[in-house]
């Protein structure tokens, strides 16, 4: 049996049924590498908007990071406004315990602690962020604890104070 098939076309006419299949497949396979490089630049944009880099096989590529002398800066500026804060803090306990009566005297307790808390918390936190940066952690070097806990502290003295004053106040 011969290769050729059984009916021909004449010369210097095309059969359409064979180009139009062959056409067919062509597209077909422009088709689904289109959709495959589509679904690779997704992927990369994808991965490069969450923070990491596409080296085109999908592996993240780690790349050395440099940082620079102005984040070791921030975070001593940072502490230095934490302590500035806790210095005030403590300026009012010491005018409270010194110029008030024994509620006064009680505040400027509760005061006092929660300066030293803050002083405590300001200094293991500079540490902490410091050591990170020298490490280059790629985690994160916020806090999202430590402002709340002070923000509920303080707000526990002020309402003790409030109570203590009412109290003081329906006695006499």
């Amino acid at each position: 049996m011969s290769s050729q098939p059984l009916l021909q076309t004449a010369p210097g006419k095309s059969d359409n049924t064979s180009d139009l299949s062959l056409t067919a497949q062509r597209e077909r396979q422009f088709h689904l590498v289109s959709l495959q490089s589509l679904w690779c630049w997704i992927a990369a944009i994808l991965l490069l908007w969450a923070g990491g880099y596409y080296s085109g096989v999908g592996k993240r590529i780690a790349l050395p990071t440099r940082v620079e002398p102005k984040v070791f800066f921030a975070n001593e500026r940072t502490f230095l406004s934490w302590l500035n804060f806790t210095v005030i803090l403590g300026g009012l306990a010491v005018g409270l315990l010194n110029f008030g009566d024994r509620i006064g005297r009680i505040s400027a307790a509760l005061f006092t602690v929660i300066a030293m808390g803050a002083m405590i918390y300001a200094l293991v936190t500079f540490h902490w962020r410091a050591q990170s940066i020298r490490r280059r952690g790629q985690s994160g070097i916020d806090d999202r604890f430590g402002p709340t806990i002070l923000a509920i502290a303080l707000l526990a003295a002020v309402v003790v104070n409030f109570i203590l004053r009412i109290r003081d106040g329906q006695m006499n």
